[in-house]
C-alpha cells in the first residue's frame, strides 16, 4: 500500500513521465489482490489501512496510469468487496460512480475497436462488472447509488453488445439481479422509474433468449424477475415474459430448483397482472412451496419438498463469506423455497486468466 500510494502521489503531482514507472502500481495491486483472494481477513485489513480509497484513486487516474492498472484495480476491488465494511466504504468514497464511468468509457469505444482491442475491452468490462456486482451485495445504499446513475442502462448496453458471450451475460444478469432489488425499492415512484424498468425487462429478455439453457443465467434472471413480479406484473406481461419463461422451463424439466423458480414467477405474474396491488400483497406467503403437481407426480413432489427442506437453511451471506471452498459456494443462490425477499448475487473468486473451467463457472 505504501508503494501504491507513493506512485499515485507522484502521478497526481505530474512528477513522473515514464510509463514504465506505473508497473509498480500494477504489481502492487496484483499482490494485494492475491492476498485478498487467498484470505478474506486480509481484505478487511487492507480496508482498515485505507486501501479501498487508494484503489479508487487508481481508477480516478486511469487515463494517466493506463488500462493494465485499471484492470488490476477492478479485479482487486472485486475481492475487497467480500468484506461488509469495505463495501460501505467503497460506496461512500464514490467507487460505484467510478465503476460506472469505467464501463461507459469502454462501451463508447467498442464500435471502433479492432478484434484484439475488442477482446481487451470485453475483459475490462467483465472485471468491472464483477467488481460492481460484489459492491452492491447486501448493501442497499450502493444499490441505490448504482440505480441512480443509470447502472441499469449501462448493464443493458453490455448485454446488447456482448449477447453472444455467455460469460459476460452471466455476470451482467448478476448485476441486474442486485439492481432489481433497487428497482423494487423505488416501486412507489413508479412513473420516475418507468424507463429503467423497461430497460431492465428488455435486458432480462435478451439474456434469457440468448441463453435459455445456461443454468446460472436462467437462475439469476428468474430471481430478479420474481422480485419485480409483485409490483410490475403488467409490465412483465407487456414484455411477453411468460412465453420466454415457458421456453426456459422446457430446458430444465429435469431440474426441480429451476422449474420451481420458473413456476413461482409465472404464478406471480398471472395472479397480479389483472389485480390491484393492495389485494396481491399476501401472495408471497402462498409461494413458500412449489405449485402442487398433478396426482400422477406425487413422488416428484415429495422429492422436491425434501430438496427444499435440505437447502432452506443455506443463507446467501454464509456462502458469500466463504470465498474459497466447495464448488457450491458463491453462486448467489437463495433457498430453494425462496419468496424472492433476498436476492443479492455474489461472485466467488475468479481465476485470473478467465479461462473456461475456472471458478467463474461454478
Amino acid at each position: 500500500l505504501d508503494t501504491l500510494n507513493r506512485k499515485l502521489a507522484e502521478s497526481d503531482r505530474g512528477a513522473t513521465e515514464d510509463p514504465n514507472s506505473y508497473v509498480l502500481v500494477e504489481q502492487s495491486l496484483r499482490a494485494l489482490c492475491c492476498f485478498c483472494m487467498k484470505n478474506p481477513d486480509t481484505a478487511r485489513k487492507v480496508g482498515a489501512l485505507h486501501g479501498v480509497d487508494s484503489i479508487i484513486q487508481v481508477l480516478r487516474q486511469r487515463v494517466t496510469i493506463g488500462k493494465h492498472a485499471e484492470a488490476e484495480a477492478c479485479i482487486t476491488i472485486r475481492f475487497l468487496m467480500f468484506d461488509e465494511e469495505n463495501r460501505a466504504q467503497f460506496g461512500e468514497s464514490g467507487g460505484i460512480s467510478i465503476l460506472c464511468d469505467v464501463l461507459r468509457q469502454h462501451l463508447r469505444v467498442l464500435s471502433n475497436c479492432e478484434d484484439m482491442d475488442f477482446m481487451q475491452s470485453q475483459l475490462h468490462i467483465l472485471n468491472c462488472l464483477l467488481a460492481l456486482s460484489n459492491a452492491m451485495f447486501a448493501n442497499a445504499e450502493n444499490k441505490s447509488l448504482a440505480f441512480g446513475i443509470d447502472a441499469v442502462e449501462i448493464v443493458s448496453s453490455v448485454i446488447q453488445e456482448f449477447r453472444s458471450s455467455e460469460q459476460v451475460i452471466e455476470v451482467s444478469v448478476r448485476c441486474l439481479r442486485n439492481l432489481g432489488d433497487a428497482l423494487r425499492m423505488h416501486a412507489a415512484a413508479e412513473n420516475s422509474v418507468r424507463h429503467q424498468l423497461d430497460t431492465f425487462l428488455n435486458a432480462q429478455m435478451m439474456a434469457l433468449k440468448a441463453f435459455p439453457d445456461c443454468r446460472n443465467i436462467v437462475e439469476h434472471s428468474l430471481i430478479a424477475l420474481g422480485l419485480l413480479a409483485e409490483d410490475y406484473a403488467r409490465d412483465m406481461h407487456r414484455f411477453q415474459v411468460e412465453p420466454v419463461i415457458e421456453v426456459v422451463r422446457m430446458h430444465f424439466m429435469e431440474d426441480p430448483a429451476i422449474r420451481t423458480l420458473a413456476d413461482q414467477v409465472l404464478d406471480l405474474v398471472h395472479k397480479r397482472k389483472g389485480s390491484l396491488k393492495s389485494t396481491a400483497r399476501s401472495a408471497r406467503s402462498e409461494l413458500k412451496a412449489p405449485p402442487i403437481p398433478p396426482s400422477s407426480k406425487e413422488k416428484e413432489k415429495e422429492k422436491d419438498k425434501k430438496l427444499n427442506r435440505r437447502n432452506s437453511d443455506q443463507t446467501l451471506v454464509d456462502q458469500a463469506n466463504s470465498p474459497s471452498g466447495s464448488s457450491g459456494i458463491g453462486v448467489g443462490l437463495v433457498p430453494r423455497n425462496a419468496t424472492f425477499s433476498s436476492a443479492d448475487s455474489y461472485m466467488e473468486p475468479l481465476n485470473r486468466d478467465n479461462k473456461e473451467g475456472s471458478d467463474m463457472n461454478r
